[in-house]
């Protein structure tokens, strides 16, 4: 015989429970996978950011600086265009400047054109030898 004071979950209240707990586990895997893309996208665009002060690092480098825009491709797909301006700071008509300068504007795009770019300006400066 069986007691009737013994209750189990009847059908309905198992199917409102597996709909809530399937609800709940969609919106998880919907948020971890948003912030997996979000991490991603992160790390692309830190590498590109990196790449380019890796690419001005190696231009404060160089001894002779020549004007007007470079480009080219890295190993690793990004693509990166310099354009290099005259900058002649304290220029007075009786006195010259003594350092002459660039203005050196390097824009870096991610390969596939997928993610960001990072554009970086900076002054690159130089004594005048007399």
């Amino acid at each position: 015989m069986t007691d009737s004071t013994e209750r189990g979950f009847t059908l309905l209240e198992v199917l409102v429970a597996l709909v809530i707990l399937a609800a709940g586990l969609a919106a998880f895997y919907q948020t971890f996978g948003t912030g997996l893309m979000a991490g991603t996208a992160a790390e692309q665009e830190r590498r590109t950011t990196e790449a380019a002060q890796n690419l001005l690092a190696e231009l404060s480098g160089l001894r002779v600086i020549q004007n007007g825009v470079t480009s080219g491709e890295r190993p690793d797909g990004l693509r990166w265009v310099l354009r290099l301006d005259p900058f002649v700071p304290f220029a007075t008509e009786d006195h010259p400047s003594p350092i002459a300068g660039h203005l050196a504007t390097l824009e870096v795009t991610p390969a596939g054109r997928h993610g960001r770019s990072v554009r970086l300006q900076t002054l690159v400066l130089r004594t005048l030898e007399q």
